[in-house]
């Protein structure tokens, strides 16, 4: 009887430990499709020319309320002195792929000129980095991005 109760109990306590973990941290899910996207960007090769600027990652919903969908969006703001053509030449044939994608996941690179998705993370991005619109060389950011996820019920997909 004492055992029976012990394990109950024990339970209880997981099942609780369980919710809370999700309630304060988010479904653990979508923290690990982040890194392996994160680590997916990590082997992309960027032109020799540009600097890194900024880091940009998110992971949240495409809109501020109620979308009930996940995006994972990773990239860098980067500057080049080349052109914008050769910019997009550079990652145009290039795409995300390995052992955790089951799918390749092409780049896309957005200068500070172009029109920006009215979406998160790209407006609030769009004024985030417009520091670097005045720079003499060509800034622009390049990421990959998973788009429509289920959220699973994590809030910070719930923006």
């Amino acid at each position: 009887m004492k055992r029976i109760i012990f394990l109950s109990s024990t339970v209880v306590v997981i099942l609780i430990s369980i919710v809370f973990y999700f309630v304060a941290f988010g479904v653990p899910i979508h923290d690990i499709r982040m890194w392996m996207l994160k680590r997916a960007y990590s082997r992309v090769e960027h032109p020799r020319e540009s600097v890194i600027l900024a880091d940009a990652t998110y992971l949240g919903g495409p809109a501020t309320h109620g979308s009930r969908r996940c995006n994972y969006v990773v990239g860098e703001v980067r500057s080049a002195s080349l052109s914008k053509q050769k910019i997009r030449e550079a990652y145009g044939l290039i795409s995300l792929s390995g052992a955790f994608l089951k799918t390749s996941l092409p780049l896309t690179v957005l200068f500070f000129d172009d029109e920006w998705p009215n979406e998160l993370p790209w407006f609030a991005w769009e004024s985030d980095f417009a520091l670097f619109e005045a720079r003499s060389d060509t800034p622009y950011i390049v990421y990959g991005t998973q788009k429509n996820i289920p959220f699973l019920g994590d809030r910070r997909c719930d923006d």
